[in-house]
């Protein structure tokens, strides 16, 4: 079978693909474990000067600026309402979700096999949807006939309570938003709006539910925090109010939790999250160094068939050049970054970073003193059948 050789513009393109892959990979790869590094001394930092308060009804006055833990109900006023639909709730957030009735376009695209080298027919099919935004229909393939209107009549909001509690401690505002986890409900009676329709949980703007009309509305609330859960936070105190706790290394410390937590049970949680993701980062690095330099085989194919030291730490390595040196290289960036940190865990990881060209430069060493020994025997052995021969 007959293939096209890449031509030099492709492999140009190619190869500052594979350089800007390699950047974007080291950068995410340095940024993620100095973000982790941080995260784990504002933890233990946090965790060695914290504060248990045992009940939160009283606020202790010798915990003033200092780090604390509290727990108790949670408490919110005051009540967050819609009065348009007959909603309201005892709660930190109340949110309202709105959706319209829309055109969507939908593209697909055919190759034929018989013609491989051929552009691809591209079809357009037009159906009706339920979305957040408006969709502009003006940049539509075929906009006549599939027309959405501009706006959204009805704006989507999220109210915050004035005043949150905890016993007797108050929440500052950047406790409030750590309130995310949002929970549908609806009111318990029927809107007395003409058009306004209640289904399923749901409010519709619209004549015909089964049947909506481009244009017709949908919406939704929810509510985060609810008044009377059992919450435990973590911040520092400021006279009778909660704030976020700034630690040495900049960062903010601020934990909010549902439930009866202890302090051991929040900070491992927080170490757990910060692990997790930067485990993810970590992945998404490599693999970006991977297809760097995947991009780049050429050139690495180049200096690895070039050097037998290479061609042995590839070999005693992961088998493939390319799997070798971006795992070796996310490992050295890994570990040079938790070297002050953590000195112990920082030289596990570049020993085993460095483990394929250790065992390769041992094997490379005895074989290289073997070859210069055999070669000065020979002309040991050379320079005596001279001298006999003269």
């Amino acid at each position: 079978m007959y293939r096209a050789r890449p031509n030099a513009e492709t492999e140009g393109a190619r190869s500052e693909g594979g350089l800007l892959l390699l950047l974007v990979g080291s950068a995410l790869l340095f940024w993620n474990e100095g973000r982790a590094v941080q995260t784990a001394q504002s933890l233990d930092e946090g965790y060695s000067g914290i504060q248990r308060v045992l009940s939160a009804a009283t606020v202790h006055e010798e915990n003033n600026n200092k780090l604390v833990h509290v727990w108790g109900p949670l408490s919110a006023t005051p009540v967050l309402s819609d009065e348009t639909y007959g909603v309201e709730i005892h709660a930190v957030k109340l949110k309202r979700r709105v959706q319209m009735f829309q055109w969507v376009e939908e593209e697909s695209s055919l190759q034929s096999e018989d013609t491989p080298g051929m552009p691809s027919d591209t079809t357009y099919s037009y159906s009706f949807a339920w979305r957040d935004k408006v969709v502009d229909s003006s940049a539509f393939s075929i906009p006549w006939g599939h027309d959405n209107p501009k706006t959204i009549p009805v704006e989507s909001t999220i109210r915050l309570a004035d005043t949150v509690s905890v016993g007797a401690y108050r929440l500052a505002g950047e406790l409030k938003e750590e309130f995310d986890d949002f929970t549908p409900f609806s009111g318990d009676e029927q809107p007395n709006e003409g058009e306004v329709k209640l289904h399923g949980g749901m409010y519709y703007l619209t004549r015909d539910i089964y049947n909506p009309d481009i244009g017709d509305l949908r919406i939704q609330f929810y509510f985060a925090g609810k008044a009377g859960e059992m919450v435990s936070v973590v911040g520092q105190q400021r006279g009778d109010t909660l704030h976020p706790y700034p630690t040495s290394t900049g960062q903010e410390l601020l934990i909010v939790r549902t439930g009866k937590l202890s302090v051991e049970e929040m900070f491992s949680s927080e170490h757990a999250i910060n692990r997790g993701l930067t485990w993810g980062m970590r992945m998404a690095g490599w693999f970006l160094l991977f297809l760097g330099l995947s991009c780049l085989s050429h050139i690495v194919h180049t200096l690895v068939s070039s050097s037998a030291l290479m061609r042995d730490v590839v070999a005693l390595g992961l088998g493939s050049a390319n799997l070798t040196i971006s795992m070796t290289t996310s490992l050295v960036i890994v570990g040079g970054a938790w070297a002050i940190y953590r000195p112990g865990l920082a030289l596990l990881i570049l020993i085993v970073a460095f483990l394929p060209f250790i065992r390769a430069a041992a094997k490379h060493g005895p074989r290289q003193g073997g070859a210069r020994g055999a070669a000065g025997v020979a002309r040991g052995s050379q320079n005596r059948g001279d001298k006999r021969a003269a």
